[in-house]
């Protein structure tokens, strides 16, 4: 069922589309994306002199939101992991942050570390949400914690983002592709005030094919707490490593029966 999505009640009011800019001279990782996404959305230039990108369903598009359509959440050995349809899925949902722009609406800003999806939960009674961490939001390897804007923050810690920045649904349809979708205003807003912050990450450090590895898990939700009313294992799926995207250029490919996700993580400085 179509709903409208309150965080901006109507188009951006006759905003010129930036101008086409030249492929950005920045580090390696930034160049890779640049030229994988392109195809798929609009890169320019925000108020703070750094590159985004919007994808091509998002523009102008005041329903479009990150982390909902055309996805769905599949509960794995490296945490909650957001499996998308989307061809560039695999670099903005795992890469990388996301802002709601007063005047663009969503986008992206590109980042270097991989995680299962970055984003903050939200959990209580029958009810779950979830929305992107916000630009400034760093994860802290070395000491396992959140950092923002520089300054260390504890486990409760909102980011500042508020009931028009979620995604809720019923607890029991999370990892459902169907899902329902509380986005009428007073719904989102009642919603919020009945459930709290989840941010539940760790860090796992192993060794693939010889290659020192560092994978920041969001394990979120306990997914023993969902109760679905069809078929749902609390048994995690397997992520496995491609070393390089197949031909038709798809970088994760999940598979229900041998419940296996294969994922091509480009790496940067040995990374």
């Amino acid at each position: 069922m179509k709903e409208n999505i309150p965080f901006l009640k109507s188009k951006p009011a006759a905003t010129p589309a930036p101008a086409p800019v030249a492929s950005p001279a920045l580090n390696p990782e930034v160049a890779y994306f640049h030229q994988e996404l392109s195809p798929h959305g609009r890169w320019f230039l925000v108020e703070d002199n750094q590159w985004c990108w919007q994808p091509s369903v998002a523009v102008g598009n005041v329903e479009w939101r990150p982390y909902w359509d055309r996805g769905h959440w599949v509960y794995t050995d490296q945490g909650w992991y957001w499996a998308s349809d989307y061809p560039w899925g695999w670099a903005a949902f795992h890469y990388g942050r996301w802002n709601l722009h007063p005047r663009h609406g969503w986008i992206w800003y590109p980042g270097r570390e991989w995680s299962s999806a970055w984003v903050v939960w939200r959990n209580g009674g029958e009810y779950c949400g979830w929305a992107p961490l916000p630009h400034g939001a760093h994860y802290d390897q070395v000491n396992a914690r959140f950092m923002f804007n520089g300054v260390a923050v504890g486990l409760n810690f909102d980011f500042g983002l508020g009931w028009q920045h979620f995604n809720f649904t019923y607890l029991r349809e999370m990892g459902e592709s169907n899902r329902r979708r509380f986005g009428r205003e007073f719904e989102a807003r009642n919603v919020f005030a009945q459930t709290t912050i989840v941010n539940n990450y760790s860090v796992s450090r192993v060794t693939v094919n010889n290659v020192p590895q560092t994978h920041v898990i969001n394990h979120g939700i306990n997914p023993s707490s969902i109760h679905p009313t069809k078929g749902w294992s609390t048994e995690p799926v397997r992520v496995q490593e491609m070393q390089a995207p197949p031909p038709n250029r798809a970088h994760e490919s999940y598979n229900r029966d041998s419940r296996t996700l294969d994922v091509y993580r480009p790496r940067w400085g040995g990374r």
